[in-house]
């Protein structure tokens, strides 16, 4: 599996924080530029990425898409780019939920392309601790919309790794990523 990540702007990112703090337009610039934009490059770049396996290496590849959940009841997708992203060794699963990089923290959007192509894998990330959620809450008080538990915990295990994140009200925090709900 190959695994890229793009970094997101942090203006929309502000804009997104205004929408909370009743500047509602703003919910657009996040959402066409963080959310759509965002995902339309990667899953184009992961395109290109397996097109070149297939062209130059004769190899299968599959990308897999970047964006939003494709089973609705379940909330989940074909793949966890996240997980993808942490099992390459490309940064630390934080208690949000997101995978944070020494270069962009939390703010980064993954996408993956699956291939039949030899590979050798990376090592999970053991590099500086990104996230500490013994000593910091500040992704859990951050949310708008109450949807990160400060308590309650999703288990993950990789090979020789345990690590964990914080429960998620998923349906509540989409709404609030689609700017659908109210505050106060």
């Amino acid at each position: 599996m190959i695994v890229l990540g793009r970094r997101i702007p942090q203006g929309p990112l502000t804009a997104h924080e205004q929408a909370f703090e009743g500047k509602r337009i703003q919910i657009l610039s996040f959402t066409m530029y963080c959310v759509n934009k965002m995902h339309n490059m990667l899953d184009y770049a992961a395109l290109k990425v397996a097109r070149k396996i297939e062209q130059d290496y004769g190899e299968v590849a599959m990308p897999t898409p970047a964006g939003e959940p494709h089973d609705e009841e379940a909330w989940q997708s074909v793949l966890s780019n996240r997980y993808a992203a942490y099992c390459a060794g490309l940064g630390e699963l934080t208690w949000s939920g997101f995978v944070a990089t020494p270069e962009a923290g939390p703010r980064v959007m993954w996408v993956s392309i699956i291939t039949t192509m030899k590979l050798e894998a990376d090592p999970i990330y053991h590099g500086e601790k990104l996230c500490d959620h013994s000593k910091c809450n500040v992704c859990v008080e951050a949310c708008p919309v109450f949807a990160l538990s400060s308590k309650e915990r999703v288990e993950v295990d990789t090979g020789d790794s345990h690590t964990a994140y914080g429960k998620r009200n998923k349906p509540l925090c989409r709404c609030a990523v689609k700017g659908l709900v109210k505050i106060g």
